[in-house]
């Protein structure tokens, strides 16, 4: 019987994590082009190196906010879908328990995130996101570059340096 459960839950999973991808990946790459500029009619005062800078900080700026927003608004909407799926009487009891358990799974992994988002910040980078996949942990930060302090620092942090760990860390700089 466990064996049926595990061949009907994995399909569900499957598909949560896709459509999951799909939101974040269309949040992600959607064309901002149309936006107004914030004030056209204000002078830049001060060299262009500090306009450009600014610029650069508040496109960093927007990237991590919009970043965070299209996950939770992606992370709502899987809450939704497991919620249906756990209220819905009508569906197989496996199919409500696998529900239960992504939700679980959904939960440490939104805890995990935050987690290792506040102890990067706390290496004095302005800001980060980190993104867990599978064995993968993504981290994109603000920076001109990294060096490997800053990386070896970053994989301690988030617990990577162990050796019975089997997981990687991808970094991507913004600046």
């Amino acid at each position: 019987m466990v064996l049926n459960v595990k061949k009907r839950v994995k399909p569900i999973i499957i598909v949560l994590s896709i459509i999951a991808i799909a939101y974040l990946c269309k949040g992600l790459f959607a064309n901002n082009d149309n936006q107004p500029l914030k004030n056209p009619e204000q002078p830049i005062i001060g060299d262009s190196k500090s306009a450009l800078d600014n610029q650069q900080n508040e496109a960093q700026h927007s990237f991590f906010a919009s970043y965070r927003i299209e996950r939770e608004r992606v992370r709502g909407q899987q809450i939704e879908m497991l919620q249906t799926i756990l209220n819905d009487r009508n569906i197989e009891k496996a199919a409500r328990e696998a529900a239960s358990l992504q939700m679980i799974n959904l939960s440490a992994e939104i805890d995990k995130e935050v987690k290792a988002e506040s102890l990067i910040k706390s290496l004095g980078f302005s800001d980060c996101v980190v993104i867990n996949h599978d064995q993968v942990t993504n981290v994109v930060i603000p920076a001109k570059q990294v060096n490997a302090q800053d990386e070896k620092n970053i994989k301690n942090m988030l617990g990577l340096n162990d050796p019975k760990k089997n997981g990687s860390l991808n970094i991507t700089i913004i600046n």
